[in-house]
């Protein structure tokens, strides 16, 4: 959080249940479940009486295990589709979504209010000198004189020889000839596990572990 959120909760509900900054991915979303708008589940403003008066918790995890095969983007997928008749776009600036060497729409805010790095590659998760943006400098700068400073210099010495791997992680064919010796992977639809064993692979249907 950079900036004061007064004015975000000063947000008019009205009929709305949930106030949210529309996904990067946005298109690719909606039309993978039909739906018209699709919000980052970031940073949500929820209008909790009514979803407690709708009882909109039980309808989600209802959603959920009737679903599993639809879902990619966990908890976000059901909040979209469970509550798709109650969503209204917030601001970007309340959920600014920063991609690791990728450019969005959202690199055209200057003073968001709120950052939300959404990659797999995370500042905290690739050396310090690797940043890319001013915003991971930001972020360095930030938890200086923290005890998260000391946590990250912390996991970096225990991970050192992890960070190489991440620079130079193999990609195409190279790639899937190591998925092939060993990888666990889910199946197209995710109903599946691919376990993959020196070119032989065993294949199992998972478990439902949600309940109605």
């Amino acid at each position: 959080m950079r900036k004061s959120l007064r004015p975000y909760f000063e947000y008019e509900f009205y009929n709305h249940l949930v106030f949210g900054v529309e996904d990067v991915s946005v298109k690719a979303h909606s039309e993978r479940l039909g739906l018209q708008k699709y919000i980052n589940a970031g940073v949500l403003l929820l209008n909790n009486k009514k979803l407690k008066e709708g009882g909109y918790t039980n309808k989600m995890f209802n959603w959920l295990s009737n679903n599993l095969d639809k879902i990619e983007c966990h908890d976000q997928d059901v909040i979209n589709v469970v509550l798709k008749d109650g969503i209204e776009y917030a601001e970007d600036t309340y959920g600014a979504q920063v991609q690791y060497r990728s450019k969005n729409r959202f690199e055209k805010i200057e003073d968001p209010a709120i950052l939300h790095f959404i990659s797999p590659q995370k500042p905290w998760t690739v050396w310090k000198p690797l940043c890319y943006t001013n915003w991971e400098k930001e972020y360095f700068n930030a938890i200086k004189d923290t005890p998260f400073d000391k946590l990250l210099d912390d996991y970096r010495k225990k991970a050192k020889w992890v960070f190489p791997l991440r620079i130079f992680y193999p990609s195409g064919v190279i790639k899937d000839f190591i998925r092939q010796i060993f990888s666990i992977r889910n199946s197209d639809d995710r109903s599946h596990k691919i376990v993959s064993i020196m070119f032989f692979k065993i294949k199992y249907k998972k478990k439902k572990q949600i309940q109605k």
